[in-house]
């Protein structure tokens, strides 16, 4: 946009310094007229508007500000969901969580991001869970410890920002005897594509991985979120199905083992929430081979 200064206009491309001229960094007018020289009687009042458009001015919020509002947020929210988690009923399928603890095996809850709040607020106390280091993350945190939960700051995702430490620190504690919970899918997504955090987990503890979903009979969903959000309503009866339990083969990849909790998840949805599970990616081992397709 061409900026009004001295009789003329002066375009980005004409200004004394281009780099000057787009930086962020200036600040004061009279850095603004030395570029563009000064203002005349006819523009008294251009330099302010100059001033505005020469900084390309954007609302800055600093961090600690940011952390602590994403805080207040998060217990906001956390109060609110526990109000919400006295009115719900728990109908559980398949529990498999007695009998491994009985033989002292730990077991790790792996649902789909979708379905985590729903899982957190009916899971046993106690368990550890990765959360990610993002704003998304620091609002969430409140939520799970107000629940008992242990939160470990990372991601198990393909960006793995403090992935490495955080796997190592919930390894150990699962090691120790500690359960825990992870969204096999998270922090961005595809809904349904399982990261390799999970078989990393089971390879390194030998936990038994228990697949579960968490389906709200009358919820909200958030239909523009990549995972499809699942929120219960007040007074909802959540059902929350469980798989046999699933152990890491020590003969087999990552991606194999990943490839069964993605199929394994995948036909837990399919048959208990079939509408919801068309949203998701077809795991690996269901989708038809490029041999097949070209034979077809």
């Amino acid at each position: 946009m061409p900026i009004k200064n001295s009789g003329r206009f002066t375009s980005p491309d004409s200004c004394r310094s281009a780099n000057a001229y787009k930086s962020t960094t200036c600040r004061s007018t009279t850095k603004c007229r030395r570029l563009n020289g000064p203002a005349t009687a006819t523009t008294r009042g251009a330099p302010r508007i100059r001033l505005l458009f020469h900084q390309n001015l954007s609302l800055r919020i600093p961090s600690d500000m940011k952390r602590w509002l994403s805080k207040f947020a998060g217990w906001l929210l956390a109060f609110a969901v526990f109000a919400l988690r006295m009115t719900l009923r728990v109908r559980f399928v398949n529990d498999f969580r007695p009998e491994l603890s009985q033989q002292g095996i730990p077991h790790v809850f792996a649902v789909l991001h979708a379905h985590q709040l729903a899982s957190l607020t009916v899971s046993d106390p106690g368990m550890v869970s990765i959360v990610s280091r993002s704003v998304d993350g620091e609002i969430i945190v409140p939520l799970i410890r107000l629940f008992g939960h242990e939160p470990i700051r990372g991601s198990s995702g393909p960006q793995r920002k403090g992935g490495s430490s955080a796997l190592k620190g919930m390894a150990q504690r699962v090691r120790d005897g500690q359960n825990g919970i992870l969204t096999i899918d998270g922090p961005r997504g595809p809904r349904g594509h399982v990261q390799k955090g999970i078989g990393l987990l089971a390879k390194n503890t030998g936990a038994a991985i228990l697949c579960g979903v968490a389906i709200p009979n009358r919820r909200w969903i958030l239909t523009r979120a990549w995972d499809r959000l699942q929120i219960p309503r007040p007074f909802a009866r959540v059902t929350v199905v469980m798989s046999p339990p699933i152990y890491f083969d020590r003969h087999e990849s990552m991606d194999g083992f990943a490839d069964r909790i993605a199929k394994c998840l995948h036909e837990l949805e399919t048959e208990h929430d079939p509408a919801e599970a068309a949203t998701s990616i077809a795991p690996a081992a269901a989708r038809p081979s490029s041999k097949r397709r070209r034979a077809a």
